[in-house]
C-alpha cells in the first residue's frame, strides 16, 4: 500500500472517510468523492493537543504466609492544551461563558476547551485487594480474594459540563478459586 511508504518518512494515520458508493480503491473505475474533502480536513485539522502528567504509588505486602494485600493510589492531571469543538447540544453556547454569534454561513461556534480535563480521565483512583490462600493438602489450594476500587469523577465530553459527567464510584468484587 502506498500509505505504508509515506509512514516511513512521516508519522500519520489511515482513516476511512466513507467514500461510498464507489469501486475498490485500486480499480480503474474508482471515483473519489471530492465532497468529503472538508470532512477529512476538519478531522485532521481539529486533532486535540493535550498535556498529561501523573503519578501512581503501589504497595504490595505478604505480612504472613499465604496472606497478601495490595494498595494503589493514582493521580492524573490530563488537560486539553488546545482543542476547539462545537457543542452539538448548545451550538450557540447560549447561557455559557462561550456564548457567541456564528459568522454566516456557519451555524455554530467552535469553543476552545483548553484547560478542561480530558474525557474519561479521572483525577484520582484508589484500589486495594486482600488475598488469602489455604493449603488443602493433596486436594490443592483454595484462594479467596477481595478487590475494591474507587474512581473519581470523569467527564464524557470535552466541555466538562453537566449532565455529561460520570460521578465517582466504588466497584468491588470477590472470588474463590
Amino acid at each position: 500500500e502506498d500509505f505504508s511508504y509515506m509512514l516511513q518518512a512521516r508519522p500519520g494515520a489511515y482513516v476511512f472517510l466513507g467514500n461510498c458508493p464507489s469501486s475498490e480503491l485500486h480499480s480503474d473505475t474508482y471515483n473519489f468523492n471530492d465532497e468529503i474533502i472538508p470532512v477529512g480536513v476538519s478531522f485532521l485539522e481539529n486533532a486535540a493537543s493535550a498535556v498529561s502528567k501523573g503519578v501512581e504509588v503501589e504497595f504490595n505486602a505478604e505480612p504472613v504466609d499465604r496472606t497478601r494485600f495490595e494498595f494503589a493510589l493514582t493521580y492524573l492531571s490530563a488537560k486539553y492544551k488546545d482543542f476547539s469543538s462545537v457543542d452539538e447540544t448548545n451550538p450557540l453556547a447560549t447561557g455559557t461563558p462561550f456564548a457567541c454569534t456564528p459568522v454566516p454561513p456557519a451555524t455554530a461556534c467552535p469553543i476552545n476547551v483548553a484547560g478542561n480535563r480530558l474525557t474519561r480521565s479521572p483525577e484520582w483512583k484508589l484500589s486495594g485487594g486482600l488475598e488469602q490462600s489455604f493449603d488443602l493438602g493433596s486436594v490443592g489450594t483454595l484462594t479467596a480474594r477481595f478487590n475494591t476500587s474507587w474512581v473519581g469523577k470523569q467527564f464524557t465530553r470535552p466541555f466538562n459540563d453537566q449532565p455529561y459527567v460520570i460521578g465517582s464510584y466504588w466497584r468491588s468484587g470477590a472470588r474463590i478459586v
